[in-house]
């Protein structure tokens, strides 16, 4: 039961954005080309352990995410223009908290392997 809370919590921090914090299904956008963290697989399905992270803690919390891969500059602007309602992979900066809201959970990577 405390790990459900615990993914639904880290869930809800990573999907809030203005306009969507009642919302029970979200646009996930991300980098089509980001092994292992995000990519297209071999069936044309987006894949990799962001993708089952989320689809995780979205099938114990009743919340529906459909994940839309592109270009890195594409899945930037989708974020921006509300096209999406999350975007993986992302590190915080000062110029894009300009346009967006940085929930401060991120996952920590060393030598490419998800810690």
């Amino acid at each position: 039961m405390t790990k459900n809370i615990c993914l639904i919590l880290i869930l809800f921090a990573t999907l809030v954005q203005p306009g969507n914090i009642f919302a029970r299904e979200f646009v996930a956008g991300g980098d089509f080309d980001y092994p292992p963290f995000t990519f297209i697989d071999k069936t044309g399905k987006p894949s990799g352990l962001e993708i089952d992270v989320k689809e995780a803690i979205a099938a114990t919390s009743d919340i529906k995410i459909n994940f839309q891969l592109s270009s890195w500059d594409n899945a930037l602007s989708y974020i921006q223009s509300g096209k999406t309602d999350i975007i993986t992979g992302i590190i915080f900066s000062e110029e894009r908290a300009k346009n967006m809201l940085n929930t401060g959970i991120s996952e920590l990577r060393r030598n490419g392997k998800l810690i």
